[in-house]
């Protein structure tokens, strides 16, 4: 039989500590910079690395 128990794995909830969430927007770029919108083929993508 066995044994093993995961719970013996956890950390007390005394010793937890919880980080601020931070609020996840996607990037965005500034007016007149360049930027890339997809969906751009993989392979265009492979192809401009090489160059």
């Amino acid at each position: 039989m066995d044994t093993f128990n995961v719970q013996n794995l956890a950390l007390p909830s005394s010793e937890v500590v919880t980080l601020p969430r931070e609020k996840k927007t996607p990037p965005r770029h500034k007016t007149g910079e360049k930027f890339l919108k997809g969906p751009i083929p993989l392979n265009w993508l492979s192809r401009a690395a090489q160059l």
